[in-house]
């Protein structure tokens, strides 16, 4: 069983729904702010428009009103940066090798590593506490449990 169901308001969500939530939400804001950062299409003989460009009215009307999109982007990344730690020992053992170039394999191992090594991960260890998986889907394995223990 899950709890995922049609909810009037956010609050009426169980906590699997809100994590959910907040992280599609938040993967949502990343896209349309990327979209935002080149927004404006280029046009000829207008300076400082050679180039695709930010588009801040555009960012502000998206997220000035609403700091809670932005908050769940930065839920989102903190998840996937908690992911990317917890997996970090399964990932320096994994062979990325496709063996069709050699040199590109060795920069996409470069890369893994780079990664993997980078200072992000370390810094960033006192914001995982934001967001702790362990909490996830307690509630439904606390109904199985009672259901399978139930006299029939």
């Amino acid at each position: 069983e899950n709890c995922l169901r049609t909810a009037a308001t956010f609050d009426d969500m169980c906590y699997e729904e809100r994590v959910l939530y907040r992280l599609l939400s938040g993967m949502h804001a990343s896209v349309n702010i990327h979209i935002a950062l080149k927004a404006k299409p280029p046009k000829q003989g207008v300076p400082g428009r050679e180039e695709w460009s930010p588009d801040p009215k555009r960012f502000m009307e998206q997220y000035g009103s609403h700091p809670e999109r932005l908050r769940n982007m930065h839920f989102s990344f903190v998840v996937l940066l908690r992911a990317l730690q917890k997996a970090a020992p399964a990932l320096a053992r994994m062979d990325l090798r496709l063996g069709l170039d050699g040199e590109e394999d060795a920069k996409v191992a470069a890369l893994m590593q780079r990664l993997l090594d980078t200072h992000i991960l370390s810094s960033c260890s006192g914001v995982f506490g934001a967001f702790d998986e362990s909490l996830l889907f307690k509630e439904a394995a606390a109904e199985r449990a009672a259901k399978q223990g139930a006299p029939l």
